[in-house]
């Protein structure tokens, strides 16, 4: 039942799209719970800055004007098909920690979508400060670190365990990235996108479906939440997982990759891994280094 519920989601072309907009665009403005009742305004309000050499953009327009009316204009639709409700945004301000939105969805008939169950989504932004892509994309990407552990290597030399980037561990977790479980972790993306996943989903009844999305940057985020909600989370397990990513960088090992693909034998989770062809982010860093994407299966 968990599998054939992600795979009805995965089977909507649509629906994808409608996780394109999610996960490339909203989720890069502030996704407050108030966004979807006045998204006119809130599509052009954000925190964090984006590097002046990688503007938002939609498209090939980067004016700041066209970018907001684009998302308000896709939010409207969204809100249309899904009644969506914000119920967190994440954005610690803290180091290289990145912004998380936490929402649930109830598809109308407008959808068209073969699940009727709410759907808790969990987006990650992608790359926009300087320091996403000087730091957690480039320099922070060479050495991987083995999922709870202190242990690092370079990850040419990456040991069998499932194991992920400095970097994107930093962005997950905070700190180092070791999930100690101290109290840093639990004001960390990390933490508090865990426990308001469980909180729903015990609000819901188990009645619902959990739908992880990012893009970029936000891809690996999302492939390691889901990853961690289903080693560390029942309630996750019970409801399964649908993992869409869009651009994912190869922010993972070969171990990761083997212990994410046990989950999807298990029906755990079914995953998708969107990329454009010709797109470098995909590619990067290169399979000959030792790393991996996530997630196995792709749409070109």
């Amino acid at each position: 039942m968990v599998l054939a519920s992600s795979l009805g989601l995965l089977s909507s072309r649509e629906f994808v799209r409608d996780l394109a907009w999610f996960a490339e665009q909203l989720v890069m403005t502030d996704m407050t719970p108030q966004f979807f009742d006045d998204a006119d305004k809130l599509c052009a309000a954000c925190r964090e800055r984006p590097a002046f050499f990688a503007p938002d953009k939609v498209g090939a327009d980067a004016s700041e004007a066209a970018v907001a009316a684009t998302r308000a204009a896709w939010a409207a639709h969204l809100r249309e098909r899904y009644t969506p409700r914000v119920v967190e945004f994440i954005d610690t301000g803290v180091g290289q920690q990145k912004q998380a939105c936490v929402a649930v969805l109830r598809p109308t008939a407008a959808a068209g979508l073969p699940v009727e169950k709410p759907l808790v989504l969990v987006l990650w932004r992608g790359s926009k400060a300087a320091t996403d892509y000087l730091r957690t994309d480039t320099t922070q990407s060479q050495r991987v670190r083995v999922l709870d552990s202190a242990e690092t290597r370079w990850v040419w030399k990456a040991a069998a365990e499932p194991s992920a980037t400095c970097g994107l561990l930093r962005a997950y977790a905070g700190g180092d990235g070791d999930g100690d479980g101290g109290d840093a972790d639990a004001r960390a993306p990390r933490g508090r996108v865990a426990a308001r996943v469980e909180e729903l989903l015990a609000e819901l009844g188990g009645d619902a479906h959990l739908v992880i999305a990012g893009h970029s940057l936000g891809g690996s985020l999302a492939t390691l939440c889901a990853y961690d909600l289903l080693e560390r989370s029942a309630a996750a397990r019970a409801v399964g997982a649908t993992l869409v990513t869009f651009g994912e960088p190869r922010f993972f090992t070969a171990g990761f990759r083997a212990a994410f693909a046990a989950h999807e034998r298990a029906g755990r989770v079914a995953a998708l891994r969107v990329l454009v062809d010709g797109d470098f982010i995909p590619r990067y860093p290169p399979r000959w280094l030792g790393a991996s994407h996530g997630v196995g299966r792709r749409l070109v």
